[in-house]
């Protein structure tokens, strides 16, 4: 296997988990904030979840986003 490969496949896979903790903390205050006091609203948070799920994630990556995205749902 190459190393450098499988390097680039941590870095990406700890960069993702990176991504998916930040949303969570973000998008959690900022749903709380409702429509008028919150800078991003569902449909940004929504778009980056997808655009993130699209990006090749881990089966626990996968788990974590689809319940940001159930989360965002349930709060709309």
């Amino acid at each position: 296997m190459n190393t450098k490969t499988l390097y680039q496949g941590n870095r990406a896979s700890i960069i993702i988990d990176a991504e998916i903790v930040h949303i969570e903390a973000i998008m959690s205050r900022c749903l709380a904030l409702g429509a008028d006091g919150a800078i991003f609203q569902a449909n940004y948070w929504r778009n980056r979840l997808l655009t993130l799920r699209d990006s090749g994630l881990s089966h626990t990556q996968d788990v974590a986003v689809q319940s940001l995205l159930s989360h965002l749902v349930a709060s709309h």
